[in-house]
């Protein structure tokens, strides 16, 4: 693996940059290792997944011992692979040889703590303010690993979230098929749908102004005002028509609805309140 966002290639003149002040923010792993080594070949794709799946929560340095002599020299560099792990600018730990994948995972563990799921870091970002740190850490697990599709769809759904909606769906649209097939994605094109019929509030407002009695436009200004995120003013309006118009075309209110659930989420407050309000009505 060539650099990335986590893995830089290290040599004497970039060490105190790379390595030693890095470390001051984020554990280093420095992996001595020498193109003719063959555990070193066994160990070192190891280590670069296994940063890959932290984003962020540690750095890998490689080393080549042929190239950087200085530096295996001083660290004492008796056999490699060698690592070791650099916190606040100091050696804490080290492992000589091609460990099996679960004690270099058990190394890390001590070294890093068990960590957060970066997608869950990336919630957290997000519900504290920090929206640009957040997105900007779901890009970084997409460069990483361009196939993780639950990455991509939260990355979607945030910018939908914050209004950025030609992005959103830029992102929605490099999902494959089989992923948008999933509940996630399913949610994520709900409420672009939704977002979509925002731009329809003014006109479904005229329709109904021009006949109160129009249905279908009463559904379509609900539809928009829960695109526009005033969910709960579209959500009660639909509830109404679900009460008074139950049979109409098909049950376009109860299904708009339903419709606005999937984009909100299961767990979402308005999604519990109105699911049951509607359930109650359902019943009688």
């Amino acid at each position: 693996m060539a650099d990335s966002v986590h893995v830089v290639n290290v040599t004497a003149a970039t060490f105190q940059k790379e390595v030693v002040e890095r470390s001051r923010k984020t554990p280093v792993l420095i992996d001595f290792w020498a193109p003719w080594c063959g555990p070193c070949k066994q160990l070192t794709p190891v280590l670069e997944r296994l940063v890959a799946e932290g984003a962020g929560a540690w750095v890998l340095a490689k080393v080549n011992t042929d190239k950087e002599t200085e530096l295996a020299q001083a660290f004492q560099i008796q056999g490699i692979p060698a690592v070791m792990a650099v916190k606040d600018g100091r050696i804490v730990d080290g492992f000589q040889g091609a460990l099996p994948e679960r004690d270099v995972r058990k190394f890390l563990d001590n070294l890093v703590g068990k960590q957060m799921d970066p997608l869950a870091i990336a919630r957290e970002m997000a519900a504290e303010g920090e929206l640009e740190q957040a997105l900007g850490l779901l890009r970084e697990i997409l460069v990483e690993m361009p196939e993780h599709h639950e990455a991509r769809v939260l990355l979607g759904t945030m910018l939908c979230n914050a209004g950025r909606t030609s992005e959103a769906q830029a992102v929605y649209d490099k999902l494959p098929e089989d992923a948008r097939a999933k509940e996630p994605a399913k949610a994520l094109a709900a409420q672009l749908a939704l977002t979509r019929q925002a731009s329809e509030l003014d006109s479904a407002a005229a329709a109904i102004l021009k006949n109160p009695n129009d249905v279908a436009a009463r559904i379509q200004h609900a539809r928009s005002l829960i695109g526009a995120k005033r969910e709960e003013e579209g959500l009660g309006a639909l509830l109404e028509l679900v009460k008074s118009q139950p049979s109409f075309d098909g049950g376009a209110a109860k299904k708009a609805m339903l419709e606005a659930f999937g984009a909100l989420g299961a767990d979402h407050p308005l999604t519990v309140k109105y699911r049951y309000q509607l359930q109650m009505v359902l019943l009688v």
